[in-house]
């Protein structure tokens, strides 16, 4: 093999070696990237379940059961001053 042809066989297994190594960054960055998201995905799901206990369905109100409730207190005595204003002459 002539040197030029080995020059040329060694940059094109160069390039490749770059290119496998560029693409292996590339899936890294992409596995790091499905993570995150999984991760983002897991803590909504997670947030979604806490707060699904505190949705209230709402009710059918029916006036007829609904009975009276009667409160008793104690009396209770106010006086109120009061005050005499002087018009004069109107």
């Amino acid at each position: 093999m002539s040197c030029r042809a080995a020059t040329s066989v060694a940059r094109f297994q160069t390039k490749m070696a770059r290119t496998q190594t560029g693409m292996a960054r590339i899936e890294a960055l992409s596995a790091q990237e499905e993570a995150a998201l999984a991760r983002i995905e897991a803590n909504r799901a997670r947030i979604e379940a806490q707060v699904a206990p505190a949705r209230f369905e709402p009710t059918v109100f029916n006036p007829m059961v609904c009975p009276r409730v009667r409160v008793r207190g104690p009396r209770v005595q106010i006086s109120v001053p009061v005050v005499h204003v002087d018009l004069g002459s109107m």
